[in-house]
C-alpha cells in the first residue's frame, strides 16, 4: 500500500467516526419509523417499469396549433418554453407550377390525406421514444385545415387558434408566396378564414398580438389550453412580434396600408368585426415618424408618395420590397450603372402616368426620354406589375417586351423582378425565357451546344406554344408561293398596326421582316399615333426603309393612289366585352368613342370596297379576327365584309385560327 493510499483511508475513517458522532448526538427516536410497521419500498427498477407500463397504454397527446399567417417567432418561443414539447411543422405539399401544364397536382383532399399520414408516423415514431407529446404547426394561409388523422380516437388532440389581422396574414402570405392558389384574393381569403372558425368553433383562439410584450395572460391561457403552462419566469424573454411582421408592408401618411384589395367586401368585414380589428387599420398601425423621436421602423419598411386625388393608384404592393431591394443605390451593382431612381420617385412616375390626362402612354413616353435605359426598363416593369395587379395581361407582356431590350441579359435584379411578374401571370416560358436569358446571350453565355442542349430543355418543358394570329395565314402562303415577277415593285399594305408585342401576335414586325426578304415594299396604317412611332423605331433598329402612317385605315385605302397587291386587315376590334380601359381611352382619344361592334363592321366593310376596286389580279387579303358561326354565317370583324368580298369576286383560300386568306376568283 502506498503513502498516499493509506493517508486516504485514515481520512476516510476520521470521517465515519465524525459522522457517527453526529448522529448520536442527534438522535430523536420518536421520528426514526418502525421498521415492523411499515412495508418495503419498492425499487427503483420496479417504480420505472410501473411507469413505463402505464406510458404505453396511454394515448399520445397531440396539440394542434393552427395559425392564420405565418407564426411570429414570439410565439414559437412560447411554445417552446412549454416542458416536453416537440414542435413540428405541418408537411408541406407542392403546389402546380404556374404555367407548366402539369395535371394531376394535389387538391385539398390530397394535403388532408397526407397530413394525416404524417402525423400518424410522427406519433408513431414518438409513442416508440416514450415522448407522448408534440405541438403540429399549422399555417393556414386561408386553405384546407390541419385535423387529426381519422383514426384520431386513439389520440388525445388538443387545439388552439392563432388569429391575426386578416389584411397583415393575407399580404404576408402573399409576399411569401404562401397562398394556396395565384389568384386568391382578400375576399376568397377571408371566407375560408371565416368557414374554418366556423367548423372550429370549440377551439379556443389567441390574437398573436397577446403573445408579445410584457402581458402573460393570454400566455397562461394558451398553455392552460394546451394543458402545458409553461414557467411563468420565461416570459419576459420574449420579444415582440412587430419587429419582422411587417417588414413588407407599405403605408400611406396617415397610417392606413398600401393595398389594392378592396377593404369593403362582405367576408373581409364580417372577419374582421369577428376578431375586433379595424379593416382599415393594423393593429400596430404606423409607427411614429415625430420629428426628434428615434427611427422604430424597420429598414425595409417602406413608405409610398402622399395620395393624389387627381391620380389614380398604383397597385404594387407585391412588388414593392423587391422594387426597394433593386433600387437601393448602396446596393453592389458591379458593371451594371447605378439607378437614379428611388422608390418614392417610380412610384411617382408611375402614378403619374396612370392619371395624367394626357394619357398613360404619352405620359410614360416623356418619363422615359428622360431616364438612362436601365431606370427606363425599371419603370416598363413596374408599370408591367401594375397591370398584372389588374389582371390585364396584354399590357404586362406588352410593357415588358417594351423593356426586354433595354435589361441586359446578365441583370439579374431586373430579371428576376421581370421573372416574378411573369410567374405571377401563370407564364412560366415567359419566365423560364426572362430568367435563363443570361445562358444565351452576353458575356456568359453557354457554348454553343450547351445552349442547344438547354433550349431543347426548355422546349420540353413548355411544349405548347402559342397560335400565331392571322398573319400567319399571309405568311406562310407567301412562303409556298412567292410573288411572281413585276414590273413595278409589289406593295403590302397593312392596317392596324402591332399596338401590343404578345406572344403570337406581332404582325408588323413580322410581316416587315417577310417583306424586307421578298423584296416587297411594306406600309402600316393605324389611328393611334404612338403605334405608328414604335413601328417606325422597330424599322429604324431594323434597318428597313418601310413608313408607318397615322390615319384610320379606310381613308388610307379610299385615298391610296396606286395598286395594293397585299392587305392585311387587322384594325378597328370587335367588342368581345374583355377590353381594358386603357385600350377603350385610346379609341376615346383617336376615334371619339368607345369600342362599338357596329362601328367595327362598318370600318372594315369600307376596307372592303376600296380593295374591291384596288387589289392586284394575284393579290391577297388577309382578315384577323373573323370566323363562321354554326349557322356558317361570318362574324367579329368580318361580318359585313366578308359576305361582301365574296360576294363581289372573292373566294377564301385558306381559313383557320380566326382568320381567313382571300383572292381573287
Amino acid at each position: 500500500m502506498t503513502d498516499t493510499t493509506a493517508s486516504s483511508v485514515t481520512d476516510l475513517a476520521r470521517m465515519i467516526d465524525d459522522a457517527l458522532v453526529l448522529l448520536s448526538t442527534h438522535d430523536s427516536p420518536d421520528q426514526m419509523p418502525d421498521a415492523a410497521d411499515t412495508e418495503p419500498l419498492p425499487s427503483l427498477l420496479a417504480q420505472c417499469e410501473e411507469v413505463l407500463e402505464a406510458t404505453a397504454k396511454a394515448a399520445p397527446q397531440l396539440r394542434l396549433v393552427h395559425s392564420f399567417g405565418p407564426l411570429a417567432p414570439s410565439a414559437r418561443q412560447v411554445l417552446h418554453a412549454c416542458a416536453n414539447l416537440v414542435l413540428l411543422d405541418a408537411p408541406p405539399m407542392a403546389g402546380p407550377v404556374a404555367g407548366s401544364g402539369l395535371t394531376g397536382m394535389p387538391d385539398d383532399r390530397d394535403r388532408r390525406l397526407a397530413s394525416q399520414a404524417a402525423l400518424r408516423s410522427f406519433m408513431d415514431s414518438q409513442s416508440q421514444k416514450g415522448l407522448k407529446l408534440a405541438v403540429v404547426i399549422d399555417d393556414l394561409q386561408g386553405h384546407s385545415d390541419l385535423i387529426a388523422p381519422d383514426d384520431s380516437e386513439k389520440l388525445t388532440a388538443l387545439g388552439v387558434v392563432f388569429t391575426s389581422h386578416p389584411l397583415r396574414s393575407y399580404l404576408l402570405a402573399r409576399h411569401r408566396s404562401t397562398l394556396p392558389f395565384r389568384h386568391i384574393t382578400l375576399e376568397i381569403y377571408a371566407q375560408k378564414y371565416l368557414a374554418f372558425l366556423e367548423r372550429h368553433g370549440d377551439i379556443p383562439w389567441f390574437p398573436l398580438e397577446r403573445l408579445t410584450g410584457t402581458s402573460q395572460d393570454a400566455r397562461v391561457a394558451l398553455g392552460a389550453a394546451l394543458r402545458v403552462p409553461p414557467p411563468s419566469d420565461t416570459f419576459h424573454h420574449i420579444p415582440d412580434m412587430s419587429e419582422t411582421a411587417d417588414a413588407s408592408l407599405l403605408f400611406f401618411d396617415d397610417g392606413s396600408v398600401a393595398t389594392e384589395e378592396p377593404l369593403g367586401s362582405p367576408a373581409y368585414l364580417k372577419l374582421c368585426t369577428i376578431l375586433e380589428y379595424d379593416p382599415e387599420k393594423l393593429p400596430h398601425g404606423k409607427p411614429d415618424r415625430t420629428p426628434g423621436t428615434a427611427q422604430t421602423t424597420p429598414p425595409s419598411r417602406l413608405d409610398l408618395p402622399p395620395r393624389r386625388t387627381d391620380r389614380s393608384p398604383s397597385r404594387l404592393t407585391g412588388f414593392l420590397p423587391r422594387i426597394a431591394r433593386i433600387l437601393d443605390t448602396t446596393a453592389s451593382t458591379g458593371h451594371l450603372p447605378q439607378f437614379q431612381l428611388d422608390t418614392h420617385a417610380l412610384v411617382a412616375c408611375l402614378e403619374d402616368c396612370l392619371g395624367h390626362p394626357d394619357g398613360m402612354l404619352e405620359t410614360l413616353d416623356r418619363h422615359l426620354m428622360q431616364l438612362q435605359p436601365r431606370d427606363g426598363a425599371m419603370l416598363r416593369i413596374a408599370c408591367a406589375a401594375h397591370f398584372q395587379a389588374c389582371n390585364q395581361a396584354i399590357h404586362v407582356l406588352s410593357l415588358l417586351a417594351e423593356a426586354e431590350p433595354f435589361v441586359a441579359p446578365d441583370d439579374r435584379p431586373l430579371r428576376l423582378l421581370m421573372t416574378e411578374v411573369l410567374l405571377r401571370m401563370g407564364k412560366g416560358d415567359l419566365a423560364m425565357a426572362a430568367l435563363t436569358a443570361d445562358a444565351f446571350a452576353g458575356s456568359d453565355a453557354l457554348d454553343p451546344a450547351s445552349q442547344t442542349r438547354l433550349r431543347a430543355l426548355l422546349d420540353g418543358m413548355f411544349p405548347v406554344k402559342p397560335n400565331e394570329h392571322g398573319h400567319a395565314l399571309l405568311l406562310s402562303h407567301l412562303g409556298a408561293v412567292p410573288p411572281l415577277p413585276d414590273s413595278q415593285r409589289r406593295t403590302m399594305i397593312e392596317i392596324g398596326t402591332t399596338r401590343e408585342t404578345v406572344p403570337g401576335q406581332g404582325s408588323t414586325e413580322k410581316l416587315a421582316a417577310c417583306c424586307a426578304s421578298l423584296g416587297i415594299d411594306f406600309i402600316t396604317v393605324d389611328m393611334d399615333p404612338r403605334n405608328t412611332m414604335m413601328a417606325q423605331r422597330m424599322f429604324r433598329r431594323c434597318g428597313y426603309t418601310f413608313r408607318a402612317v397615322t390615319a384610320k385605315g379606310e381613308d388610307f385605302l379610299a385615298d391610296w393612289p396606286g395598286q395594293i397587291d397585299y392587305c392585311f386587315l387587322d384594325a378597328y376590334d370587335f367588342d368581345h366585352g374583355m377590353h381594358s380601359e386603357l385600350r377603350q381611352s385610346r379609341y376615346e382619344s383617336f376615334l371619339g368613342s368607345r369600342i362599338d361592334e357596329a362601328a367595327c363592321h362598318q370600318m372594315h366593310y369600307d376596307c372592303a370596297q376600296s380593295l374591291i376596286r384596288k387589289l392586284s389580279p394575284d393579290g391577297l387579303v388577309c382578315f384577323d379576327d373573323t370566323w363562321t358561326d354554326a349557322d356558317g354565317r361570318w362574324t367579329a370583324k368580318g361580318t359585313t365584309a366578308m359576305p361582301f368580298l365574296l360576294e363581289n369576286g372573292f373566294k377564301v383560300i385558306e381559313a383557320r385560327n380566326h382568320a381567313a386568306l382571300l383572292g381573287r376568283r
